[in-house]
Parts: structure tokens; C-alpha cells; sequence
């Protein structure tokens, strides 16, 4: 096989370079068809930042964590408000976002959706 490599450098080359195209094709069309899902196992270990707009300082934490936070303050009948905030430590002041307010809004209305159809014991994978 080497040998016939060698021969023919112009087909090697070719194949090569299609193999290198079809793989970076796959992994920009992997990677633009990201979920807008909360839930998703892959958006929930990205990092976002929330700004607390009392102080300005930024915090960085998962988004699974911060999920976590969020449907720990819902319950049955209990939905988030729309202007929902993160408490700030240092103020006690719910002024927490993300700098994106409508990938927040986007957030809160998936986890309000999530924790009623969990309460209402609907089944997410029968879907």
C-alpha cells in the first residue's frame, strides 16, 4: 500500500484532502446545529455568565448549575416570574442575567415548561 502511495502521489493527495473536507464539513455542521434546548446533556456543560446589575460584577458558572438553581425556585403552581433574577451574595439583591435577556427569557420559559410537565407526571420520552 505505501509502495502505491509512492507511485502515485497525485491520488493520495486527493484522497487525503477529500477525507479532510468531509470531516470538517461534518464538524461544522456539528457543531452550527447546536440544541436551543436547556436540557440538552451538551448545552448544560456550557459556561454563561451572569451580571449582577447592582454591582456589575460578573459571575461564570455551568448552565446545568445554574438550571439547577432556577428549578429549585419553582414548584407545583409555582412558575418563575418573567423578570426573574439570580440573588446577588454580596447585596441580597435578586439582580442577576445573563447579558443576553432574551436567551434568559428563553431559559426561564423552558424551565417553567419542564417543571409542569414533570408535576403533571407527563412523560418527556413518550413524545
Amino acid at each position: 500500500m505505501r509502495q502505491w502511495m509512492n507511485e502515485n502521489p497525485r491520488v493520495t493527495v486527493s484522497v487525503v484532502g477529500g477525507l479532510l473536507l468531509v470531516v470538517l464539513g461534518y464538524a461544522l455542521l456539528r457543531g452550527g446545529s447546536k440544541s436551543a434546548d436547556v436540557f440538552d446533556p451538551d448545552n448544560l456543560r456550557e459556561n454563561v455568565t451572569i451580571v449582577y446589575s447592582d454591582t456589575g460584577d460578573r459571575e461564570e458558572m455551568p448552565l446545568g448549575r445554574l438550571v439547577g438553581i432556577m428549578t429549585g425556585q419553582t414548584g407545583p403552581n409555582k412558575p418563575l416570574p418573567p423578570n426573574f433574577a439570580l440573588l446577588n451574595s454580596k447585596t441580597k439583591k435578586s439582580t442577576g442575567k445573563l447579558e443576553d435577556e432574551a436567551r434568559w427569557k428563553s431559559i426561564i420559559e423552558q424551565v417553567n415548561q419542564e417543571v409542569a410537565r414533570m408535576t403533571s407526571g407527563e412523560n418527556k420520552a413518550a413524545k
